[in-house]
C-alpha cells in the first residue's frame, strides 16, 4: 500500500506519508470529540426537558464525589 501511495520508497516520501496520516488522524480525533460533546449536550437537554430536578440531583452527587475541586 505504501509503495502504491508513494510510488517508490525514500526517506522524504516516507516522512511525508507519515505526516499526512498523522494529520488525517488528528482531524478524525477532533471530529469524534466534537460528536461526543454534541451527543452529551443532546442527552442533557433531553433530561432537562423531561425533569430538571433529576439533572440537578445528579450534578449534586457528582460535585459531592469530587471534593478536591472547590469550584464546579
Amino acid at each position: 500500500m505504501l509503495k502504491k501511495e508513494c510510488k517508490g520508497l525514500s526517506v522524504v516520501k516516507l516522512v511525508s506519508y507519515m505526516e499526512k496520516q498523522k494529520s488525517i488522524l488528528r482531524k478524525l480525533k477532533r471530529g469524534i470529540f466534537r460528536h461526543q460533546k454534541q451527543e452529551e449536550a443532546r442527552v442533557l437537554t433531553q433530561q432537562f426537558q423531561t425533569g430538571a430536578s433529576r439533572v440537578y440531583a445528579d450534578m449534586r452527587v457528582m460535585l459531592n464525589k469530587d471534593k478536591e475541586n472547590d469550584q464546579p
